[in-house]
């Protein structure tokens, strides 16, 4: 049976959209109209349900407290989030506390000792 309450979303959203969508989908059964009304400000994807860095949280780091929720829905144990099944949870791809679209690098890994090799011929031309 499908859900008709559940709206679609988008895979590997930035950290601030994925959060608002896990509000909507899991915890507002995907009505937006009820994320002004949660009533669970003990968790940790609270202050940012509406998609907004809040005034007094403009220094935390969003993907450590995504990290966080996911380590509290396993059960508060690290080793479950490795092995998360809810593929289609908005948090899914952000799990492990790093952006993987961020740090994927489109011309594949850089190259350690040409880098090194670079970064020495620089710093001879300055000398």
């Amino acid at each position: 049976m499908v859900d008709v309450y559940r709206r679609p979303f988008r895979l590997n959203l930035p950290p601030l959209k994925a959060i608002r969508e896990k509000c909507v989908q899991d915890c507002c059964n995907g009505y937006t109209e009820e994320v002004d009304n949660c009533l669970v400000p003990y968790c940790e994807l609270y202050p940012y349900r509406f998609g907004k860095l809040p005034e007094n949280k403009k220094n935390i780091s969003l993907l450590k407290v995504i990290r966080a929720k996911c380590i509290e829905c396993s059960g508060g144990i690290i080793s479950e989030v490795d092995k998360c099944p809810i593929t289609d949870c908005p948090l899914y791809h952000l799990r492990f506390g790093k952006n993987k679209k961020k740090e994927s690098n489109p011309k594949g890994n850089p190259n350690p000792k040409a880098l090194k090799q670079y970064r020495e011929s620089k710093l001879k031309a300055t000398v």
